[in-house]
């Protein structure tokens, strides 16, 4: 099952990923944020600590950093997808990690309640969601040129989103 989710959390086919570190764009026109827009992400997020308004704050860090940015439409999205994949990475870990704390949860209490496959269960919800939504996102300008730009910035924005929401249900089945 956790196969299944970990594909099931790919970027969808309208975003361009970038492996982290990358220095130039797909076309050459534009270098990415690489480890550089990295660290200021981390950076960003471990100023931000627990404070998950500060943490949201973070989101677009890479994007900011990255020069390809201003460059074209397949610059942008890279740039954009770059950072996607940090998130998505974040997401991975994170749910692994929940999972983990609700599947202690579900040993320690056998009330009953079963949270991992009721997390597991929201989780495939979420990304059907989320595909759908930024699906829309591209479609709304018949996949033209801003569409490419809308579709990618969702799947940053959603996926970034969820990662802070799972990060703090995280923090509060720890307690």
């Amino acid at each position: 099952m956790k196969q299944a989710i970990g594909a099931c959390l790919a970027l969808s086919v309208f975003a361009i990923s970038a492996p982290a570190g990358t220095a130039q764009s797909p076309d050459g026109d534009g270098e990415l944020a690489g480890a550089a827009g990295e660290a200021a992400l981390k950076a960003c997020l471990a100023a931000a600590g627990a404070d998950s308004g500060a943490r949201h704050d973070c989101i677009g860090t890479m994007v900011d950093a990255c020069p390809g940015n201003a460059g074209s439409t397949l610059s942008m999205v890279s740039c954009v997808s770059e950072e996607t994949g940090f998130w998505d990475t974040r997401l991975n870990a994170v749910y692994r990690d929940l999972m983990a704390a609700y599947r202690q949860q579900d040993e320690d209490f056998a009330d009953g309640y079963d949270l991992t496959a009721r997390l597991s269960e929201v989780q495939r919800g979420w990304i059907e969601w989320r595909d759908v939504k930024c699906k829309f996102a591209y479609d709304e300008f018949r996949g033209g040129t801003l569409g490419r730009i809308t579709g990618a910035d969702c799947m940053l924005q959603m996926t970034a989103e969820r990662v802070i929401e799972l990060e703090t249900l995280l923090e509060t089945a720890r307690l």
